[in-house]
C-alpha cells in the first residue's frame, strides 16, 4: 500500500515557536527498560506527548490503551489541574491477551500514572474483549479535546477504537495514534498484526480529518482543522532503509 500521509515537523504542525517549554517525562522508563521488542513509547515520543500536552492543553483527554501507564502520565503531568484523563484498557484477568503481555507479569494496568503527583485527573476504566465504552462516560461525548488511540494494533482493532472514538469528538478535537510503521517488513505482515498503517491510510482518503505523521516518531497527529498548513514530504516505505523491531529506538532519528 502506497504512503500518503505526510510527515512534518511538530513545530510545522502546532506552529508554535517558542525555544523552551518545561516538560514532565517519567524517569522509570529509562531505569527500567530492557525489552526492546516490545511495543513502547520511546523518550523522544514521550517528550512529544508531553509537548502536545502543555501546546494544547486539553481540558478532557480519552485513551484508548493503558498498558502500563505512560502516556496516562505524561497527560497528568503535563496538563492542567482542571485536566480529566480517561484512560481505557482490557482486563487483565484475560492473561493472553496485549495488556497481559505489555504488564510483562505485572496486573497493575496504569503502574506508572499511579505513581504521579496528578493521578487523581486519571480516571481507569478496565473493559472485556468486544466490550464497549461504559454508559457513564456517555457524558463526554462531543466533549472530549485530545483522543490517543493506542490499544489493538491490529486492523479491525485500531478501526474499532477510531470510529468510537468520533463518537467523543467535536470539530477541533485533536486525535493521535501510535504504531504507524512504514518498514515494509511490517506492512508485509498484513493487517491482522499491523493494521495502523492501512487503515490510517485509508482515513486520510476519506478526508474526514487531516492527518500528518510526526518527524522522529511513530506518531500520527489528526485533526479537522489545523493551524495553518503545515509543509510535509510523503515518505515511501523503505526509503530510509528496514529494520527489526530492537533497532527501531535507534533509527527514529531517521523516521
Amino acid at each position: 500500500m502506497d504512503n500518503r500521509i505526510s510527515t512534518v515537523s511538530l513545530r510545522d504542525l502546532l506552529n508554535f515557536d517558542a525555544k523552551t517549554v518545561p516538560l514532565v517525562v517519567p524517569s522509570s522508563f529509562l531505569l527500567e527498560f530492557s525489552a526492546p521488542e516490545l511495543p513502547v513509547l520511546a523518550p523522544h515520543e514521550q517528550m512529544a506527548l508531553a509537548l502536545l500536552a502543555k501546546i494544547l492543553s486539553p481540558r478532557t483527554i480519552l485513551e484508548f490503551g493503558t498498558g502500563q501507564g505512560f502516556s496516562s502520565y505524561l497527560w497528568a503531568e503535563n496538563t492542567s489541574d482542571s485536566a480529566q484523563i480517561v484512560t481505557l484498557d482490557l482486563d487483565p484477568a484475560a492473561q493472553s491477551d496485549y495488556t497481559a503481555k505489555i504488564l510483562r507479569g505485572d496486573e497493575t494496568v496504569g503502574r506508572v500514572y499511579r505513581e504521579s503527583g496528578h493521578s487523581e485527573k486519571v480516571r481507569q476504566v478496565l473493559v472485556c474483549p468486544g466490550g464497549s465504552i461504559p454508559e457513564s462516560l456517555s457524558n463526554l461525548k462531543g466533549n472530549v479535546d485530545l483522543i490517543f488511540v493506542d490499544g489493538d494494533h491490529s486492523y479491525d482493532g485500531v478501526a474499532h477504537d477510531t470510529e468510537l472514538a468520533f463518537e467523543f469528538a467535536h470539530e477541533d478535537t485533536v486525535f493521535l495514534w501510535h504504531d504507524f510503521y512504514r518498514f515494509p517488513s511490517y506492512i508485509a505482515e498484513g493487517p491482522g498484526r499491523r493494521g495502523v498503517y492501512p487503515y490510517l491510510n485509508e482515513l486520510a482518503d476519506r478526508g474526514s480529518l487531516k492527518l500528518h505523521h510526526i518527524a522522529g516518531t511513530y506518531l500520527v497527529a489528526g485533526c479537522k482543522n489545523w493551524p495553518g498548513t503545515p509543509k510535509g514530504e510523503v515518505l515511501v516505505p523503505g526509503a530510509h532503509g528496514d529494520g527489526e523491531a530492537r533497532q527501531r529506538i535507534l533509527r527514529l532519528g531517521d523516521f
